[in-house]
């Protein structure tokens, strides 16, 4: 192929397009694809339906959108296409520029009049409407869909439109909180190929790689998730969807600042994703850009910038879109929610309480758990910040009960001080009590490992002899085994603990003692007589 657009064969080149444009298509090599087109002069082949719908299929998956409008609409004077086919191409062409309602309306009356699925541009169609069916709460009838086609087409054994089938599950379980299960599916298709194709390049691979960076991120495995999006981020600039677009942005973002604690870098990397918002006037885009670093200064403690951003933002449209669809990318995220955390931290939340209670509800019976999780996290920091332990205890248990044994970590980390200060105290209070089931003390003992404790302690004491806090029954015991010479894991082999869990505690005591080592630690509870 090369070789005939050297020669400017442009004929040849044409043959071979007829013949694997549609392969190419499926396999996901929408790039290549368009850049061969390219290079032919567009009226050899603009009476030529099927590579003039594989052109504009690579010209709006490529963000060429003013040139796909172009092409969609000469088609139609020209009547290459049928109504359908048409029809497919505007709803592709509104979803890639991310007009949610219209491309919504335009995929039902679709639907109802579409009579074959065997074929790749009806695939793309049913993708889509799917996608926006999951984000419309229409979860059985996306489903249904979904089954319905992926059973009754040559296409089942496709890597390409598989894989992207695949993301839309992924999707469902995240919604319903299903974090493990997400993660398998999603683990597994980014690095296998489908069934006899295991030769094939996965087209949709970079498509599920930014979902499976975020459970990473959620579970705290940062690097990993790094290596991943990276990855993945040229691809979702370049012609990924609107939601992989987003969120390889903000998750980018959300590392750099929990792992490197690198301010500048996320507030970079959001500016980036604002400016491709900018340029495209993706509104959503744009939003989202401005509320991650909103979320970034109040974690920050910069409140007066976060109030600014949130200002400007509050009252844009596309908000209000969004109340109707709950789409990947806003899925845990809101100004609305932003606002509650920032009077929190003044200890101002007491107004909010009945409107974040009404949402709990209103997100548990749409069986949205991850949102409501992620909602009852905001309402425990609510009550503790009013000092109304009793109640914030409560909520914690009761998050830690509906997560089980998903693992759900950075979820509580992200939401700031006051989640550290309670998990820390919750932890002190009930770490050794029997009322609480494996899965809970698994999930406590790892967040107990993980939060900040100058959050916790941010003014140490000065005095060494005057200002120690009471250690624990359990953290002497581990003071005096460290006081042995026995090491981490020595340790927790004596008192059938978890290694995280000593380490943990041994972070406790140093904070407490004001040590900088076991050696400091063990020399001040001899000097007090605690040894």
């Amino acid at each position: 192929m090369e070789h005939y657009l050297l020669a400017k064969a442009f004929g040849k080149c044409i043959e071979i397009l007829t013949l694997h444009s549609q392969k190419l298509l499926e396999k996901g090599r929408i790039r290549f694809l368009l850049r061969c087109l390219d290079q032919i002069p567009a009226h050899i082949f603009e009476n030529l339906q099927h590579l003039q719908t594989a052109y504009t299929l690579a010209l709006i998956l490529n963000r060429r959108y003013a040139e796909a409008k172009y092409v969609i609409d000469k088609m139609k004077r020209q009547k290459l296409l049928s109504y359908i086919e048409t029809k497919i191409l505007d709803c592709l062409w509104l979803t890639m520029t991310d007009h949610i309602e219209e491309s919504f309306a335009i995929c039902k009356i679709i639907y109802n009049d579409l009579n074959t699925y065997d074929s790749l541009l009806n695939h793309f169609f049913i993708l889509i409407y799917s996608h926006y069916l999951i984000a419309n709460n229409k979860i059985d009838y996306a489903r249904k869909i979904i089954h319905k086609v992926i059973n009754n087409s040559r296409y089942n054994r496709n890597t390409f439109i598989q894989t992207i089938y695949e993301y839309n599950e992924a999707c469902i379980e995240l919604q319903h909180g299903h974090l493990n299960q997400a993660y398998i599916r999603l683990y597994t298709n980014y690095n296998c190929s489908w069934r006899d194709h295991q030769n094939d390049v996965a087209g949709g691979q970079a498509m599920i790689g930014v979902p499976l960076a975020e459970i990473l991120y959620e579970r705290n495995q940062l690097e990993e998730s790094l290596s991943l999006v990276k990855n993945c981020l040229a691809y979702a600039r370049q012609n990924g969807h609107i939601d992989s677009l987003i969120s390889a942005y903000t998750l980018s973002a959300k590392i750099e600042y929990s792992l490197h604690h690198d301010k500048t870098a996320a507030l970079c990397c959001l500016k980036e994703l604002e400016y491709i918002g900018a340029d495209f006037n993706f509104m959503r885009v744009k939003a989202s850009a401005l509320l991650e670093q909103a979320r970034i200064h109040w974690l920050n403690k910069d409140y007066y910038l976060a109030r600014n951003i949130l200002n400007e933002i509050i009252a844009w449209d596309i908000w209000h879109t969004l109340d109707n669809f709950y789409m990947p990318a806003q899925y845990l995220d809101t100004p609305q929610m932003l606002i509650w955390r920032i009077d929190i931290s003044h200890s101002d939340g007491k107004k909010h309480e009945g409107k974040i209670q009404d949402f709990i509800k209103h997100t548990k019976n749409l069986l949205h758990e991850r949102r409501a999780i992620k909602l009852k996290m905001i309402l425990s920091t609510l009550y503790f910040s009013e000092n109304n332990q009793k109640q914030a205890f409560d909520c914690l248990r009761s998050i830690l009960l509906d997560i089980g044994n998903e693992k759900y970590l950075r979820s509580f980390l992200d939401e700031g001080p006051i989640m550290h200060k309670l998990i820390y105290a919750f932890y002190e209070k009930y770490s050794e009590s029997f009322h609480l089931d494996s899965n809970t003390r698994k999930i406590l003992e790892i967040l107990i490992s993980l939060v900040d404790y100058s959050t916790i302690k941010e003014t140490p004491p000065n005095r060494k002899n005057v200002f120690y806090e009471a250690l624990s029954k359990r953290e002497l015991e581990i003071l005096s085994h460290a006081a042995e010479g026995l090491r981490n894991q020595e340790i927790a082999d004596k008192i059938f603990l978890a290694v995280t869990t000593v380490k943990a505690h041994l972070r406790r005591i140093h904070s407490k003692l004001d040590a900088h080592s076991r050696t400091e630690a063990v020399a001040i509870a001899r000097k007090n007589g605690w040894l």
